[in-house]
């Protein structure tokens, strides 16, 4: 590495250590071995929040075409906003 690629990765170990703290940089560099099920974890983890937006996704296609097809939706304490294409909460005391 020469120097100027040192200067640089010195000056982004130098924004990571005020970001998280020294004890923690410290701990990190102790470890030094990145485990694969942490990695397994993380992957775990965006496929679960992969499959909830697409079912996200679907339920509001599904509930946009029965709007547009005429269906009324229940009173009640949510609605959908069309305008922004979500389902929310009235408030109480609008008003």
């Amino acid at each position: 590495m020469d120097e100027e690629q040192s200067t640089c990765a010195d000056r982004k170990t130098e924004g990571v250590i005020e970001r998280i703290g020294p004890q923690r940089v410290a701990s990190i560099r102790r470890s030094g071995i990145i485990r694969q099920s942490e990695i397994q974890k993380l992957a775990d983890l965006q496929a679960a929040a992969w499959q909830a937006e697409k079912a996200t996704q679907r339920a509001m296609l599904r509930l946009e075409k029965r709007i547009e097809a005429g269906e009324e939706v229940e009173d009640g304490p949510m609605y959908f906003d069309r305008e922004l294409g979500m389902v929310r909460t009235k408030k109480e005391n609008a008003g």
